[in-house]
């Protein structure tokens, strides 16, 4: 079975100030906990939708 996973990992924190998706919990980056479970688990397909270049950038270099 075909099924893809996409992840919406944009908006512009404007309460938070920063992007929280690049905030680092216990080492890692909030995104990256996301790109983590989705590698592990058996998608088809794996979208992450971002706004962030930092945060594309990161996944290139991945």
């Amino acid at each position: 079975m075909n099924i893809s996973a996409i992840v919406m990992a944009s908006g512009f924190s404007k309460r938070m100030g920063d992007n929280k998706l690049k905030l680092e919990v216990k080492g890692k980056r909030m995104f990256e906990y996301t790109v983590d479970l989705l590698d592990s688990l058996d998608f088809s397909e794996k979208i992450l939708i971002t706004n962030d270049e930092d945060i594309k950038n990161m996944l290139k270099e991945s």
